[in-house]
């Protein structure tokens, strides 16, 4: 399956990581994804995800806090592509009433 990951290298969690995107990278590819580049954290979120839906991602990848996955999850809608949360903020209050840990 392609998967785009998008990444808010600001989000708390994830600002404390040495290299987030190489290392959730990384976890993607091993856990079988065919990741369709790197994201870059320079660029926003909407960029990252036009980049990632234009690469023909079945699957995104959020990684951030609770904004950055309902950005993701609302701008999805009714394109396909199914969402994959990657919590990353500070209360992930997204990710704790889905059960994910």
């Amino acid at each position: 399956m392609r998967a785009g990951l998008v990444l808010n290298a600001a989000a708390d969690t994830l600002s404390t990581m040495e290299r987030p995107a190489e290392t959730l990278a990384g976890a993607i590819r091993g856990a079988g994804f065919e990741l369709l580049g790197m994201p870059d954290p320079a660029l926003d979120i909407a960029a990252q995800l036009d980049a990632a839906l234009a690469a023909g991602a079945d699957v995104v990848f959020a990684a951030g806090g609770d904004g950055t996955l309902r950005f993701v999850a609302e701008r999805l809608i009714g394109t396909g592509c199914a969402l994959a949360v990657v919590p990353g903020g500070t209360m992930n209050r997204v990710a704790a009433r889905l059960g994910l840990p």
